[in-house]
This record gives C-alpha cells, sequence and structure tokens, in this order.
C-alpha cells in the first residue's frame, strides 16, 4: 500500500461586514426605559455564513434623565456603530385640583388656598405638584353665590367651587 502525507491549515472563517438595523425607537422621554426593540446584528463571514449576534452586542451611552440629543454606542468585536437619539420631556395630559380645605366664603373674605393641591398628570404616567406654578382664576368675593374657581397650568384647566354667602346679622 502506498499512503501520501499532506498538510491541512483549517482556517477561521474572517468577519467581512455587518448588516445593522437600528432599533425602531429613537425618542425616549425622561425616566423611560432603554428599548432595543426592532435592533439586530448580524456578522457575516468570507464563507457566506451570516450569524446573528444581536445578543452578544454590547449596547452602551444610554441615559434618559434629561432632555437633549445623545449617542447610542453598538459594539461588537471590531463593530462600532454610533447612532443619535433624543431625550425628551414627557407631555402634560392634563391637571387635577384637590379642592382647597375651605370652600365657603363670606362676602368680602380673601381666598385661602390651604390644603389645595394641583397635580399635574404626564403621559408618561408620571405626577408632580404644580401648585405654585399655577394660576388661579374666577374667585370673586364681591357678591354672594357660588363661583367657579379655574386653575391653569401650562395651557390645561381644572375647575372647582366655592360658595360666597351674605354675612347674616344676629340680634
Amino acid at each position: 500500500g502506498k499512503s501520501a502525507t499532506f498538510s491541512v491549515t483549517i482556517k477561521t472563517p474572517e468577519i467581512v461586514d455587518y448588516t445593522f438595523v437600528s432599533p425602531s425607537k429613537t425618542t425616549y422621554q425622561i425616566g423611560e426605559e432603554f428599548s432595543n426593540a426592532g435592533f439586530s446584528l448580524v456578522a457575516n463571514y468570507e464563507n457566506g455564513v451570516s450569524v446573528n449576534v444581536t445578543d452578544q452586542c454590547t449596547i452602551s451611552g444610554f441615559q434618559a434623565s434629561e432632555a437633549g440629543k445623545f449617542e447610542l454606542t453598538f459594539t461588537y468585536k471590531d463593530f462600532v456603530k454610533v447612532i443619535q437619539y433624543e431625550g425628551e420631556e414627557p407631555k402634560l395630559d392634563y391637571i387635577a385640583v384637590l379642592w382647597p380645605t375651605k370652600t365657603t366664603y363670606f362676602v368680602g373674605d380673601a381666598f385661602d388656598k390651604s390644603g389645595m393641591v394641583v397635580t399635574a398628570h404626564y403621559d408618561n404616567n408620571t405626577t408632580a405638584d404644580v401648585t405654585s406654578q399655577c394660576t388661579l382664576s374666577g374667585f370673586d368675593s364681591e357678591t354672594a353665590g357660588t363661583k367657579t374657581v379655574t386653575a391653569t397650568f401650562n395651557g390645561k384647566s381644572a375647575t372647582f367651587s366655592v360658595t360666597i354667602k351674605t354675612p347674616e346679622i344676629v340680634d
């Protein structure tokens, strides 16, 4: 029998390029969590094989603590991709008023907002006490009757009623 000896070199295929698909969400409200939905990274090798490496990619730079434009960095081996994303303030949905403690007044009394709380409700399910930042209108104690008081903050309003009475003369 005859035999032959030869050398075999096994070469690991090299990555020739990547297919990167950005996350579908590029705008975040303050306090919102990062979502990688829609994101994928595929390594394409010289032998024609493509491997999804999305789960092995490192994502850094995300922060949602303030409004502005920011960069998000995706890294895998020698691949680095930087994309822009935006942080924005949540949008005001509505305001609600917890009525003040005093809702009955006599003619000539001044308005007392003790106990009143105006709460802003935002589209990211957060709230904020905006009592000191709202404007009040509609209180008029010059005449008796029921008066509607309106609290307004950033274009949103909420109302409550107060009663103005004429002082009774007691003998």
